[in-house]
């Protein structure tokens, strides 16, 4: 009986290793600049066969949904949430520092992801998850200053702040060759322009 469990826990052992090796191996694809890598260059990357990576995953879009999420675990403490106690300066400064640590960090999967998000619905369900959230980050990080705001005009500027601190945003301002502190003060400028 001992035997038996030692054989079925070293096999769920080696499938976790091999699901894993196979996700990172995309993500590392993605990284390097590649936002449709296939299968066999995966497998290769991995250091498995194509077939094995078949026994894993139903198909390449699992590959991705599964990479998405480890993706998203692991930049999770980037979401970490804004404190609310400052001045408008001081939230609008950490807002902006942070989303541009989180796009620089997540964007060539992310552009990945929105080349792909079309033809995937688990995708497609967590890119709207988190732009979700960053729309709702601003209603709760401007609270103060929507309660100024006339109240059929409040989403308005809701939705003016969410574009205004997208991902989409932050990647026009770095494919334009801007530096980081360069779309800071851009970012800062447009933020503060829109809650004046």
């Amino acid at each position: 009986m001992e035997t038996a469990q030692v054989v079925t826990d070293g096999r769920g052992l080696r499938s976790i290793r091999t699901r894993t090796a196979i996700i990172d191996a995309l993500l590392e694809l993605l990284r390097a600049g590649d936002p449709s890598p296939t299968s066999r260059q995966i497998a290769e990357l991995a250091g498995i066969s194509v077939r094995s990576v078949f026994l894993h995953f139903v198909d390449v879009e699992e590959i991705f949904a599964s990479a998405a999420v480890r993706h998203f675990e692991l930049h999770a403490p980037l979401w970490e949430a804004i404190p609310l106690d400052g001045t408008l300066d001081d939230r609008i400064a950490t807002l902006v520092s942070r989303r541009i640590e989180l796009y620089s960090a997540v964007a060539p999967i992310r552009r990945a992801g929105l080349l792909r998000q079309h033809e995937s619905p688990n995708l497609r369900l967590m890119m709207n998850a988190a732009r979700q959230a960053n729309f709702d980050d601003m209603g709760r990080i401007f609270a103060a200053e929507f309660g100024r705001v006339a109240s059929p005009l409040r989403r308005d500027l809701q939705a003016a702040l969410d574009v205004a601190t997208c991902f989409s945003t932050w990647d026009q301002l770095d494919r334009s060759g801007l530096s980081s502190q360069r779309i800071d003060a851009t970012l800062r400028l447009l933020l503060r322009s829109l809650l004046a």
